[in-house]
């Protein structure tokens, strides 16, 4: 397996086989100023896409853009996707993807997410924790954590 910078057409096109958002519209820019009630003071943001490549094949992406706000550390980059086939899940592959974006991030310090409640445990087990002040959805919180040059073992399937 092979972790890469792709496209962004190459991020749609997968998330969209996978039916990863609900609403269509949610495919239509790559970057978001906007979470919830809470807006980035950067009106244009670096962004950028990362996937895991498996025999020609895109497995697992990740998407990374530049957002700042009063209630996150500076130099925060946030993380708007991280979704891995299925069958792959379970092999530290979703954080070796992030920890593999992240670092081609160099000068930001702080990555965090707008997690789905039902990757709490997950998110708990790579150091994410909430991020205080910030209130999510029923569906959603803020987690985030510090960024080192921690790497991760992988043995692939």
């Amino acid at each position: 397996m092979l972790f890469k910078k792709i496209s962004y057409k190459e991020y749609n096109t997968y998330l969209k086989k996978h039916n990863h958002f609900l609403d269509e519209h949610s495919y239509h820019n790559p970057y978001t100023n906007c979470l919830n009630e809470y807006y980035s003071t950067i009106k244009n943001p670096l962004y950028g896409f990362y996937g895991i490549v498996k025999n020609n094949n895109i497995v697992g992406v990740t998407g990374i853009q530049e957002f700042e706000h009063q209630l996150l550390p500076s130099s925060s980059i946030r993380y708007r996707v991280l979704r891995v086939d299925e069958e792959l899940r379970g092999n530290n592959l979703g954080i070796s993807l992030l920890n593999f974006a992240t670092q081609q991030w160099p000068g930001k310090k702080y990555l965090f997410g707008y997690i789905r409640t039902t990757h709490t445990d997950w998110s708990a087990r790579q150091g994410f924790v909430n991020i205080d002040g910030m209130v999510g959805d029923h569906n959603h919180t803020f987690r985030g954590k510090h960024l080192t040059k921690a790497t991760v073992d992988i043995t692939y399937p």
